[in-house]
């Protein structure tokens, strides 16, 4: 599934593939239903989102469902998290990394949208890197 977001007005949409390539539009959502994200990252396969702004450190969780309806679950105040460039998901985990400092983390959320920080790693343990991307579930 797709979720579409504009960061200019806040407005939102999901569709998926079907089964020959052509695209389904499924829900939109009015301008100003969602906050101003620098990043979206899906919780892998759960069809949890994980919204964040680099600008506040705020953060938040939703889900969707199958027919692309989209429930809030959590708001985390301004200030909870750190400062990252890159927020990528990788088997049910977030993973977030900052290419100016080179720090990262890892996180997830459960079932209710809640986030549990695992893991700080110290800067300079990654290298620098201007895209990290994730295998899909079942590759090495």
């Amino acid at each position: 599934m797709f979720f579409f977001y504009s960061k200019d007005t806040g407005a939102a949409g999901t569709g998926k593939l079907g089964a020959g390539g052509e695209y389904v539009n499924l829900k939109d959502f009015p301008a100003g239903q969602f906050g101003k994200w620098s990043h979206i990252a899906f919780d892998d396969g759960a069809s949890k989102l994980f919204f964040y702004s680099r600008d506040t450190r705020a953060a938040g969780s939703g889900k969707l469902d199958a027919s692309g309806n989209y429930a809030h679950l959590k708001s985390f105040p301004a200030g909870q998290f750190g400062s990252w460039t890159h927020i990528v998901p990788t088997r049910r985990k977030l993973f977030f990394y900052n290419k100016d400092t080179r720090v990262a983390a890892s996180g997830e959320l459960d079932e209710s949208g809640n986030y549990a920080h695992l893991k700080s790693f110290p800067a300079g343990q990654f290298g620098d890197w201007t895209h990290i991307g994730v295998t899909q579930e079942g590759t090495p």
